[in-house]
């Protein structure tokens, strides 16, 4: 059986942490990252990775076939499980920088307390 702890949530997704033990972090959880109706599973090392994705495309195509528009098209990441291309509004864009960065600090926020002995 497995537990899904909401982690991060804004306009564009949401993220839960899927644990095998409810009480107990063991570090081979998975992340659940929820766009929409697409649900991608990331491990840790894989959201910072993505982050820097995101960040870049923000940047634009500079290519002659855009024209240096300068408009986000398309990001594309590859996962342990998959390769994910999300085509997308700048809004949209930003909202998914915020959905992992929000989850990556809650994630270290939480790594913190726990290896302090915490209680949250």
């Amino acid at each position: 059986m497995h537990f899904y702890d909401p982690i991060y949530s804004n306009t564009i997704g949401t993220t839960s942490l899927i644990k095998e033990n409810e009480h107990e972090v063991t570090g081979s959880e998975k992340i659940q990252l929820l766009l929409g109706d697409a649900a991608i599973i990331l491990e840790s090392k894989d959201l910072k990775s993505v982050l820097n994705t995101v960040i870049t495309s923000q940047q634009g195509c500079d290519c002659e076939k855009c024209q240096n528009s300068q408009q986000p098209k398309f990001i594309k990441f590859d996962t342990v499980y998959t390769t994910l291309l999300f085509k997308s509004s700048e809004t949209n864009i930003f909202a998914l920088e915020d959905l992992l960065r929000g989850t990556i600090f809650e994630l270290e926020f939480s790594a913190i307390l726990d290896s302090n002995n915490i209680p949250t």
